[in-house]
């Protein structure tokens, strides 16, 4: 039971945290998302040699990344942790793999669409498909560390 409450408040975190970054205006997003660029960017420097005519041109580049990044993670870990709480649910896979996805992908949707009404926002197509990427590399993640456990449960019982 214990597993199940820690699962949902996992999801229900993800799902309002998303939902919170994207009530934000387009002011306070690229704020925040600009306090991130300025750190990758600053990483970037020290490791290579970047002339001063194309700081301006990494910082751009850096910036989409972050932000881009930053969708496609969280909805990794919302996935992984739908997966999970279906799983907990004693789910079979199948049923486990449509609502890994499914979920997510339809809050992807309706997430952009809340865009719309935000002030200086915009819902995009292709931020609901790099969602929906995220989504899936977590549910691969999951497949992926299920068969590696009951392999290794298989070996060790034999």
């Amino acid at each position: 039971m214990l597993k199940k409450s820690i699962l949902w408040i996992f999801v229900i975190f993800i799902s309002v945290q998303i939902f919170s970054f994207s009530s934000a205006t387009a002011a306070q997003s690229n704020s925040t998302s600009k306090k991130v660029t300025e750190v990758v960017v600053e990483v970037v420097k020290k490791t290579r040699s970047v002339p001063k005519a194309k700081e301006a041109t990494l910082f751009e580049t850096c910036h989409k990344i972050v932000r881009k990044t930053a969708h496609f993670s969280e909805f990794m870990l919302l996935a992984l942790f739908v997966a999970a709480l279906c799983r907990s649910y004693r789910f079979n896979m199948h049923v486990t793999l449509i609502i890994s996805l499914l979920y997510p992908l339809l809050f992807a949707a309706a997430d952009e669409f809340h865009q719309l009404f935000v002030d200086g926002r915009s819902g995009q197509i292709t931020d609901v498909l790099i969602d929906f990427s995220g989504a899936l590399t977590g549910t691969l993640a999951f497949v992926l560390c299920r068969f590696i456990l009951l392999h290794i449960r298989r070996k060790k019982s034999s």
